[in-house]
């Protein structure tokens, strides 16, 4: 059942979401990876990625830790400041 809401597309996303996604981006375009390798190293559907980066979907945590760890990257959480 899709929803009535739109996509939450860059412009309806959070800053730090923005930042997030665009920094994961930026390291899979400098590994010269291309979003089928990422998907299939990090074990989600084909075209999951391509989903994630112009923001159609959005992870869930343990999918973010892996799409993170698959660009040899970390999440950390913190206390806001």
């Amino acid at each position: 059942m899709k929803s009535n809401q739109p996509p939450p597309h860059l412009s309806h996303a959070p800053p730090w979401y923005r930042r997030f996604v665009m920094a994961l981006r930026r390291k899979r375009v400098d590994l010269g990876l291309s979003l089928v390798e990422v998907d299939e190293l990090i074990g989600s559907t084909t075209g999951q990625v391509g989903k994630w980066e112009c923001y159609d979907r959005r992870p869930t945590v343990f999918f973010a830790s892996c799409w993170a760890e698959a660009l040899g990257m970390e999440i950390y959480v913190r206390k806001k400041r």
